[in-house]
């Protein structure tokens, strides 16, 4: 099963499963989620508290809440770090 939602050439699987954002556009959309917070704030405290912020169309609870016991902050930053490279 294809949870990523893109297929091997880079484009929409048609049959994938979606459980979470399309990461290719999800620094734009970080930028502009909540009022005043920016994109990098944002990611960030989404990894560390999934269920603050729930996005539309989908669920809480999905991602895992003990990031920030199970990771060192410089592995935090290199994943808000990818999350912010173009595509």
């Amino acid at each position: 099963v294809n949870l990523t939602g893109i297929d091997e050439g880079g484009g929409a699987d048609e049959n994938a499963q979606t459980i979470g954002p399309d990461l290719r556009e999800i620094w734009k959309a970080a930028a502009s989620r909540v009022t005043g917070m920016g994109a990098r704030d944002y990611l960030t405290e989404s990894i560390l508290f999934p269920n603050k912020v729930v996005t539309k169309n989908f669920e809480p609870g999905l991602m895992p809440e003990d990031y920030g016991d199970r990771m060192f902050v410089a592995e935090l930053r290199m994943i808000v770090d990818y999350l912010a490279e173009e595509r």
